[in-house]
């Protein structure tokens, strides 16, 4: 029994660095692939690749880590995102085996994209203007949102988080070093605010190009980092690095809706730390919050 164990330890750190070579090697192709599209096509295949033989845990992990980066994802700057196509193709794969035997809620999506389809018919003033790719988009998020329900999120939770939280934090730091590495600004354009008519201010935005919609999501992030370190899946440590990081990030993007919602992960943190009588962490924690805000602001 022991031996069984052991071996299954040793298979499944293996794994894992498989999945994370797989993952590095996809977002260096599709970083790779502002330079040249061959590169981004490379990507999608080795995604296909993954959802066909990996595991389907796995596959949307990626996806999850993907997410964040999915508006450079693109054959060209003006093109949609393959990360659109490879959701439609994993929607169609999943039906494919389980032999287009539709759910319940797989059949209230196609109601639903009915739905989109007749309302955007009947406004359009053509049938050519009709936002097609925008319904797809849509119905085929509301079939994922019910697959991603059927994940063992006790089991895998981990895993789905840290990739999403790396999404945030690798799309983040690509923004900053952008003109050093990747021609990321024929992808994205980052939102600019004039004071006065005399001083002009960049609002970071990572890869999203709304510094509001990057905000929300980075902030998902922070909340994602402090439930695993409640679930004692993530040590204190790492926990705060991940947050003091993708507080700096909010911090630049100069949003102020985005401050009162750190009320969220904040309160959430402390809450955790209180729970578990951590008070030098607890103390640390709030100092640190209230640091990295004041250096962000004064733009240290």
């Amino acid at each position: 029994g022991d031996i069984l164990k052991l071996r299954a330890k040793i298979s499944y750190h293996v794994l894992s660095r498989r999945e994370i070579l797989i993952s590095a090697t996809v977002v260096l192709l599709i970083f790779l692939g502002t330079f040249q599209p061959i590169f981004s096509i490379a990507a999608f295949a080795l995604c296909c690749l993954a959802m066909f033989f990996m595991d389907n845990t796995y596959f949307i992990s990626l996806l999850f880590l993907l997410l964040p980066i999915a508006g450079i994802f693109k054959l060209s700057p003006g093109s949609i995102s393959l990360f659109t196509y490879l959701e439609l193709l994993y929607v169609l794969w999943r039906n494919y085996r389980k032999k287009f035997r539709l759910s319940t809620g797989e059949l209230l999506a196609l109601l639903f994209f009915a739905y989109l389809f007749i309302t955007s018919m009947a406004a359009a003033p053509s049938f050519s203007s009709i936002p097609f790719t925008d319904i797809i988009k849509s119905t085929v998020n509301l079939l994922l949102i019910g697959y991603f329900s059927e994940i063992d999120i006790d089991r895998d939770n981990r895993k789905l988080y840290l990739y999403f939280i790396a999404g945030v934090l690798i799309s983040s730091v690509i923004t900053l070093m952008d003109c050093s590495l990747f021609p990321i600004s024929k992808y994205i354009v980052q939102k600019t605010e004039t004071f006065q008519q005399l001083l002009s201010v960049v609002r970071f935005s990572g890869l999203y190009g709304d510094p509001n919609y990057f905000s929300i999501n980075a902030i998902v992030a922070m909340c994602l980092a402090v439930i695993l370190y409640r679930l004692k899946k993530l040590n204190f440590l790492c926990t705060g690095g991940l947050v003091a990081g993708l507080l700096v990030f909010i911090g630049m993007t100069g949003s102020k809706s985005s401050f009162l919602m750190l009320v969220i992960p904040v309160m959430l943190m402390l809450y955790v730390c209180a729970k578990n009588r951590n008070y030098t962490a607890l103390l640390l924690c709030v100092l640190a919050i209230f640091a990295i805000i004041i250096l962000v602001q004064i733009g240290v």
